[in-house]
């Protein structure tokens, strides 16, 4: 983008320093720069910027040419929407972010990339989820929340992919499911609930495919099917029942995920 310069230049009568006043104003008009340094030469001092209706966007602090302390940004409607401090360009310590209605949307630290404790919000003000970084990567125990505020899953993190026991829960608060994660994909033993607390279905995962028998049960918590997967897909005999018995009148096998072959049970 070409810029247009107007710039007035004072010179201190109290100090050598040279200090200037410069403003750049797009060839589009849709972009307005400010700059108040008070070295003129090494780019020290504040730089604001404003949008072709004079709202404040931005208004940061630099030293030689570098971002170095305060920095902030501005919604199209004037509301602040993201303040810290940066170090030669680079984010350090405390930011926070806003939602364009005023809400607080996160708060946490930097060291260069995020670190510590975050905490993140829903534009009503409920908490959405809060949980540790390192070194820019998640890790630690992770809370999520829904936009009511309930808890609606809750597990562990290792450099930035799930791993380790996670808990799913419905809207009502009562457990959906848990299981364990390995390197970011669903591992081992998971089972799944009903609204009311029964069972809906369990069995294991590897590598994120289900794998070996699976059981799956009405809201009564009575067995309705079951069988083998291999590598995500049904391989092997199934074992269907009748709604009113808890003997199986179905058999169904599967090579592959493709039905192969039905066999009914004649009671």
């Amino acid at each position: 983008m070409k810029f247009l310069f107007v710039t007035i230049i004072s010179i201190s009568l109290l100090t050598p320093t040279l200090g200037q006043t410069k403003l750049l104003i797009s060839s589009d008009g849709d972009t307005i720069q400010l700059d108040l340094f008070e070295d003129a030469f090494d780019l020290t001092g504040k730089r604001l910027y404003y949008d072709q209706n004079m709202i404040l966007r931005s208004e940061v602090l630099f030293h030689k040419g570098l971002i170095n302390g305060s920095a902030k940004y501005y919604y199209e409607n004037g509301q602040l929407g993201e303040i810290g401090s940066c170090v030669e360009g680079l984010k350090q310590g405390e930011w926070n972010s806003f939602y364009e209605n005023g809400v607080q949307q996160s708060s946490g630290n930097y060291d260069t990339v995020k670190v510590g404790e975050w905490a993140y919000w829903w534009n009503n003000g409920k908490l959405k989820a809060k949980g540790e970084y390192i070194l820019g990567l998640k890790a630690g125990s992770w809370k999520y929340y829904n936009s009511d505020g309930n808890l609606e899953s809750e597990g562990l993190f290792q450099q930035g992919v799930k791993h380790g026991l996670w808990t799913v829960y419905h809207s009502n608060n009562d457990l959906q499911k848990k299981g364990s994660y390995k390197d970011g994909e669903r591992d081992g033993y998971w089972i799944q609930y009903y609204p009311n607390g029964s069972a809906e279905s369990e069995g294991n995962f590897e590598k994120g495919l289900k794998v070996g028998e699976w059981k799956y049960y009405n809201d009564l918590g009575e067995i309705r099917m079951k069988g083998p997967y291999k590598r995500g897909q049904r391989h092997g005999n199934w074992e269907l029942y009748d709604e009113d018995s808890e003997t199986a009148v179905n058999y169904i096998f599967f090579r592959n995920g493709i039905k192969k072959r039905v066999k009914n049970w004649l009671r």
